[in-house]
C-alpha cells in the first residue's frame, strides 16, 4: 500500500474556498494571506513570512514593529498636543447690500521719482544751505519720503546712524519753519517748479 506524503495530502474543501484543495501548512498560510488579507502584500509581509532564513524574518518583523510603534507614537503626540492646546475660532459673517471697492492710492515709493536737482536748487537758495552736498540732498529726499509713511524705505533708513537722522531732522525743521507739513511740501513743489 502506498502512503501519501503528508505535505501533499489533500484536505477537505471548505465553504470559503469551494474550488481549492489545500495541500500543506505553508500553502494554507499562503492562501489565507492571499485571499483573506490581500492588503498585507503591500507591506511585504507575505515575503517575510515565506522567507527561508529565520534571522531574515526576525529582522524584518523588528523593522515593521519599530515603524508601527513610531507611527502610533506620532499619532499619540499629535492627539495629545491637540487636546492640551485647544483652539477657539470665532467666525462671524456679515451680509451687506453693497460692497465698496477699496481705495487705491498710487504713489512713488523710491526717491528716484523726486527731482533731486530742483530740490537741491531750492535748498541752496537759502543762505544756511548754500554749501549743502548733493549726497545730503539725496539723503534729505529719502528722509522726507521715509518720514511720510511710505513702505520699502527700510534699506535707505538703516544706513543712517542716530546723529545723521538728527542732522536731517534739523534740516527738515529749518526748511519747514513754522508751516505745517502739507504746506511745506506744496511750497517745495511750487518753488521747484518755478525754477
Amino acid at each position: 500500500m502506498i502512503h501519501p506524503d503528508p505535505d501533499t495530502q489533500s484536505c477537505p474543501t471548505t465553504s470559503a474556498w469551494p474550488d481549492r484543495k489545500i495541500s500543506s501548512k505553508a500553502a494554507l498560510v499562503h492562501q489565507t494571506l492571499a485571499y483573506d488579507y490581500p492588503a498585507i502584500d503591500y507591506l511585504g509581509i507575505r515575503d517575510i513570512i515565506r522567507a527561508k532564513h529565520k534571522w531574515f524574518k526576525i529582522l524584518w518583523f523588528a523593522i515593521v514593529f519599530i515603524l508601527l510603534a513610531s507611527s502610533l507614537f506620532t499619532v499619540y503626540r499629535i492627539i495629545r498636543e491637540y487636546i492640551e492646546k485647544p483652539t477657539a475660532i470665532n467666525l462671524s459673517v456679515k451680509s451687506v447690500e453693497q460692497m465698496l471697492l477699496p481705495q487705491v492710492t498710487v504713489c512713488p515709493t523710491t526717491p528716484m521719482t523726486v527731482n533731486v536737482t530742483l530740490l537741491a536748487q531750492t535748498m541752496r537758495a537759502q543762505p544756511q544751505f548754500n554749501a549743502i552736498t548733493d549726497q545730503t540732498v539725496l539723503d534729505f529726499a529719502e528722509f522726507m519720503i521715509a518720514g511720510s509713511g511710505f513702505q520699502k524705505m527700510d534699506a535707505f533708513v538703516q544706513k543712517w546712524d542716530i546723529q545723521y537722522i538728527n542732522y536731517l531732522t534739523s534740516i527738515y525743521d529749518t526748511m519747514r519753519q513754522s508751516v505745517d507739513t502739507r504746506t511745506f511740501f506744496y511750497k517745495i513743489k511750487l518753488e521747484a517748479m518755478n525754477e
